[in-house]
């Protein structure tokens, strides 16, 4: 906003609607009366709707991620060197950086973060056959999280029965 009762020859503004702005100038004449003008500017202030790119994701490598730049632009300047309105990641971006221009040429930008988690390795090792009644147990190795098709959630399970193993 204007600063009220400044007196410099210029000032800064950044209004964030149409604003009318008026100044006064003034001199004296030889008797020290007041000459005075005014003069009036209205900024137009365009609306502008950032780009909204989310929030940070984290996905399971091998997947793909797809991001939409936005209808209301005229273009889209990402940090992966592209510059069209859709792109899809498949690897890490720390910072991935959407910078966006509008019909009236304002420029925002947004910026997020994508990582891929590694997929764990699961490796319950051969085929093997065991005497009726013989348990086993079967290790499903190093993970965040385990499920077995039989519902255990646990690294390691017992068996005892022919059957179909698994480990999401």
């Amino acid at each position: 906003s204007f600063p009220e009762g400044a007196v410099t020859r210029e000032i800064t503004v950044a209004p964030y609607a149409t604003t009318t702005y008026i100044v006064e100038g003034y001199s004296a004449d030889a008797q020290g009366n007041k000459c005075s003008g005014f003069g009036e500017i209205t900024i137009d202030v365009h609306p502008f709707q950032p780009p909204e790119l989310g929030s940070d994701r984290e996905v399971c490598a091998g997947e793909e991620v797809k991001f939409d730049g936005g209808e209301l632009y005229i273009s889209w300047n990402w940090s992966t060197g592209e510059s069209e309105r859709y792109i899809n990641l498949v690897e890490d971006q720390k910072e991935l950086i959407l910078e966006i221009e509008d019909k009236q040429g304002c420029v925002m930008s947004d910026t997020v973060s994508v990582t891929f988690k590694p997929l764990p390795v699961v490796n319950l090792g051969p085929d093997i056959t065991l005497c009726k009644g013989d348990p086993i147990f079967l290790d499903a190795g190093m993970a965040e999280e385990y499920l077995w098709n039989t519902g255990d959630t646990v690294q390691n399970i017992e068996i005892d029965a022919t059957g179909h193993y698994s480990v999401l």
